[in-house]
This record gives C-alpha cells, structure tokens and sequence, in this order.
C-alpha cells in the first residue's frame, strides 16, 4: 500500500467498536507517497485510544503528523525521513479539521525522536506541551533551531537532548533566554 493519505472516517458508526482500539503500536514504513493521514469526523483518541508508539519511516512526502497531539496514552513517537515537513504539530491544521487540543497534550510522551527531516524548522505551536519528556534526540534535521519548550521550564523528567555538536549550538530558545541551562542534558551523537 502506498497511497497519498490514508483516510478515517465515522459514518455512523459506534465509536466504541473501533477493531483498533486496543493497538499500543503503529508503523508506517515505506510509505513513498503518503502525505497525511486524514480525520473526518472522527478524533484520533477514540481510533487510538491506548497507542503508546508510533512511528513513521521514510515517508519522504509526509507533511505533518499533528493529529498526533491528543492521543492519551503515546510514550514514544518517532519521526524519520520526511523531506517537506516544516512542522511537525500545528495547532491551526488541528483546528481546521475539527480537533479540540487538549490543555494537557502528550501527558505521557516520554521519548521524541526526529531524524532526516531535513526542511523541518518547528516541532510544535507553543501551546503544545512535553510534560513529562525524558529524551528528545535530533539528527539531520539542520533547519530545525527551536526547542519545544523554555530553558527556564524544561519538563520535570528531562534526561537527554541528543544531536550533533553543530545542531546543538544553532539551537535558539524560544523565549530570547539562555540554553547554558540545558547544557547538562545534551548528549552529542
């Protein structure tokens, strides 16, 4: 299967006999030509509702996972080899296709791994939050120069920043502050 976008859609169907809802892991492998996945009338939390890994592999034509914010129980998410994505989670895509954020997203994303995205310059909208972060790991995504979160508000678990010495000395924080801060946690690869 390699289509442009691979749809979901509720037509009047019983939200709650979902055949996925007890997936903990999703991947997307190979997907040459997939450029999103599409929601209709349906929100991913209820598709998706105890996902804890998701990962997306060469998906060179992959522009954005945002749908990704409200599912409730994701621990790991990878994203590898997109050459378009400028931003992996966009408050206004969501918006537009009816998805609510919630105050609280990712509440148990624990570990964020990005990897040759290589036009991507913002994880996420400010209003989207990494609570409980433990590993962020950055490689071959130069144009990328801004943490998802303050230097001064790293979250409470943070363990890891990993990437290379290069990326790591262009990053620039968010609110003008100083990342002598987030020294400890970097890791260079």
């Amino acid at each position: 299967m390699d289509a442009e976008f691979i749809e979901f859609e509720r037509a009047n169907a019983n939200r709650g006999n979902c055949l996925l809802r007890g997936l903990e892991r999703l991947k997307f492998y190979f997907m040459w030509n997939m450029k999103e996945v599409i929601w209709k009338n349906l929100d991913p939390k209820y598709v998706f509702p105890r996902l804890q890994v998701l990962e997306f592999y060469d998906c060179p034509k992959l522009k954005s996972i945002s749908w990704v914010v409200n599912l409730p129980c994701i621990q790991k998410l990878s994203v590898h080899g997109s050459k378009v994505m400028k931003q992996l989670l966009c408050i206004n895509e969501l918006e537009s296709s009816g998805i609510i954020v919630s105050p609280q997203s990712f509440p148990f994303l624990k570990k964020l791994i990005l990897m040759d995205l290589f036009e991507l310059e913002i994880i996420s909208d400010p209003i989207i939050t990494f609570p409980v972060l433990e590993v962020l790991e950055v490689l071959c995504c130069d144009k990328l120069k801004k943490l998802p979160f303050k230097s001064s508000k790293p979250p409470k678990k943070l363990e890891s920043i990993h990437g290379s010495i290069e990326w790591w000395n262009n990053v620039e924080m968010e609110d003008g502050s100083s990342k002598s801060s987030l020294q400890p946690f970097f890791k260079k690869y």
